[in-house]
């Protein structure tokens, strides 16, 4: 009788909840390089990714799905045209290539906040990003 709520405690793993977020990208350049996708939570924004993807171009939108436990998140995307695996910018920090963020965020001359671009995964989701240049 005892056996069963030791088990519980200590033989049990408990999984956060996976959810499925859905990436609706659009405004690709079709046949120029790779989409290149990360996903960031707020300790990494725009440093290092929990998730990286890298896609190639070959229409003008695309759709991906990600597993990814409970938690707020942001997106960052950009289309990585001469496939040199950066964000190019200009010599004053402007992106030359195609970029865009979850909430569609665009601030003019900074890169966006995790506040800015940040959204909860509870249950499954999509977004959709569209990418542009600057």
């Amino acid at each position: 009788m005892m056996l069963f709520p030791f088990l519980l405690l200590f033989g049990l793993k408990v999984n956060p909840a996976a959810h499925t977020l859905q990436l609706n990208i659009s405004n690709i350049t079709a046949g120029k390089g790779n989409v290149m996708i990360a996903v960031h939570n707020k300790e990494n924004f725009l440093k290092s990714r929990l998730v990286e993807k890298s896609i190639p171009a070959s229409a003008t939108s695309l759709q991906l799905h990600l597993e990814l436990p409970d938690g707020q998140y942001a997106v960052a995307i950009y289309q990585d045209l001469n496939q040199n695996k950066q964000l190019d910018t200009s010599m004053f920090g402007i992106p030359e290539e195609p970029y865009g963020f979850s909430n569609n965020t665009r601030p003019k001359f900074r890169a966006p906040t995790f506040d800015e671009t940040k959204f909860g995964l509870y249950n499954n989701l999509s977004l959709s990003i569209k990418l542009d240049k600057w």
